[in-house]
């Protein structure tokens, strides 16, 4: 396991991008930029939708928390999974003993964050068009 420092540090920088990405969401940042999923960004039609909302401060309040919800669930599910106190639904693991953190030992180990996105195709063969997996 990472030191204390690591993991403080860790957990405050997740905050930071889950307030960041929900204030992006709320302003409709700039839709160009998004790159999820992979596999189709927002229509015109859509972004135009979004950019004439009109939001009262609590709608606008509350959707903010809504998004940061959703923002940190998976993340939450991925330290779930870390610790080993939840198990994944792909795969044949018995038992699933969850994941150590730990100093990268060299700079050529696959990058995680370039992983990410190109395991969507993965994803989206687990899953039927509904989103429920197969």
């Amino acid at each position: 396991m990472v030191d204390e420092t690591t993991l403080k540090a860790l957990f405050i920088e997740i905050h930071k991008s889950v307030h960041r990405a929900s204030e992006e969401a709320l302003n409709f940042g700039s839709c160009s930029d998004w790159i999820y999923p992979p596999d189709g960004g927002l229509t015109q039609q859509e972004k135009d939708s979004l950019k004439a909302l009109k939001l009262s401060p609590d709608a606008k309040s509350g959707l903010h928390k809504l998004i940061r919800h959703a923002c940190v669930s998976p993340i939450f599910d991925l330290f779930c999974l870390i610790d080993g106190v939840g198990d994944p639904e792909t795969g044949n693991f018995d038992p699933w003993l969850g994941l150590t953190l730990a100093p990268k030992p060299d700079e050529y180990e696959p990058m995680l964050h370039d992983e990410l996105y190109e395991s969507y195709h993965d994803y989206k063969k687990h899953v039927d068009e509904s989103g429920n997996a197969c």
